[in-house]
């Protein structure tokens, strides 16, 4: 009988060793179900409505005092590729995904049955489809607060190429930092859009992959404050427009940034900016698979005060 039970858990943990898309996916939907439900999600809304009086509101101003329509992409286009943008939306989703890897009273039982490593890969694959869902939220809640006087073409609105030329000086102010010169002399609100997009999400992913890795070391609070300096840093850098904004992954993720004024001419490729990302993404992956078969399960889980 003894023999039985010891070939069965002899099988038991050579399975869970292996890679099964199916407990990945698992965790992932696990993670996924508990974050939409996050009670945080109020500072979410909170940052929004900042970001709707920053951008939203001038460009339905100036809509009014023109009497024209703004392209519907226009307000997520201004959000993502503004330093205010990568500021807050990158603080509340850090802030949002401080309390995951989630901890219960089953968590051993549950990570041993599923196997580390799938329960690692369960977790990434969780930041990239917590990420994307984020950058979904905010067009969407963009689109809801200008579907009344919008239009969905490829092509930018009067507002955004002639206010500030044509009738700031009769209206009595200009859409300052709305969406720069740099992105609309250089690509079409669709491409913009795809490439803010994008390049958004990869950066809220490796603020997240990274706080899971702190996680893996015990060092939860330390790796999320340095993570909101990372974010600050960035804040800083882009508003002064300074040169080593580029050596953080924050600075790479407006796309505005990455062309000159007017010349059709990059400062940097926001193709090397994927590539950065994507790169930096592989190595702390392989970091994070090699740690989850040896991380001490006790403190992986729980919020950042823990």
């Amino acid at each position: 009988m003894s023999d039985r039970k010891n070939v069965y858990i002899n099988n038991d943990s050579k399975r869970i060793k292996k890679i099964n898309i199916k407990c990945i996916v698992s965790v992932a939907k696990y993670e996924y179900r508990k974050w939409l439900v996050n009670p945080k999600f109020f500072i979410f809304l909170v940052a929004l409505m900042i970001l709707y009086e920053l951008k939203t509101v001038p460009l339905l101003r100036a809509s009014s005092y023109m009497d024209s329509p703004v392209n519907a992409l226009e307000p997520c286009i201004a959000v993502l590729n503004s330093e205010m943008g990568v500021l807050l939306l990158g603080m509340v989703y850090l802030f949002l995904m401080s309390s995951f890897p989630t901890s219960n009273e089953n968590i051993m039982f549950y990570i041993f049955r599923m196997g580390r490593r799938n329960w690692i890969l369960g977790e990434i694959l969780f930041q990239f489809i917590s990420a994307v869902t984020y950058v979904i939220l905010v067009t969407a809640v963009t689109l809801v607060q200008v579907y009344e006087k919008c239009f969905f073409a490829n092509g930018w609105s009067l507002v955004v190429t002639e206010f500030n030329d044509m009738y700031s000086l009769e209206a009595g102010f200009r859409l300052s930092g709305i969406i720069s010169p740099n992105l609309y002399y250089q690509m079409a609100p669709f491409e913009s859009y795809i490439y803010s997009f994008g390049l958004f999400s990869l950066f809220l992913v490796i603020c997240g992959i990274t706080f899971l890795t702190g996680c893996l070391y015990r060092k939860r609070l330390l790796f999320f404050i340095i993570q909101m300096l990372h974010i600050l840093a960035g804040f800083i850098l882009i508003s002064i427009d300074s040169g080593f904004k580029w050596y953080l992954p924050a600075s790479h993720s407006i796309l505005a940034v990455h062309f000159n004024g007017y010349l059709r001419k990059y400062i940097l490729s926001p193709w090397v900016s994927l590539f950065l990302y994507l790169v930096l993404l592989l190595i702390v992956g392989i970091v994070m698979y090699r740690k989850a078969a040896k991380v001490s399960i006790d403190m992986i889980g729980g919020d950042i005060l823990q």
